[in-house]
């Protein structure tokens, strides 16, 4: 009730909708996006969003298990230890 009353008085669209917004990217990023979304026979809007969900679900894994996402360490504090990592 609240997120509807907030939607409504905020102007702020239904979170059900998707939403379209405008990225810059590198030309030679693009093109390898296209590809890859032909190749998989889908729309370059499902293939980066799919790509996105994927990205977000393995953060998700690696912030509860503490591994890094493909070999990088991940997250704003990713060159910080830790305080309870730091020595006594």
């Amino acid at each position: 009730m609240l997120n509807e009353y907030a939607s409504n008085a905020f102007g702020l669209a239904d979170p059900q909708m998707k939403q379209p917004i405008t990225i810059r990217l590198d030309p030679e990023l693009l093109a390898a996006a296209r590809i890859c979304a032909k190749e998989e026979n889908r729309t370059l809007t499902n293939f980066l969003e799919t790509a996105l969900k994927e990205r977000f679900n393995a953060s998700e894994v690696s912030r509860t298990t503490g591994q890094s996402f493909g070999g990088r360490k991940i997250g704003r504090g990713s060159n910080f230890k830790r305080s309870s990592d730091a020595k006594s």
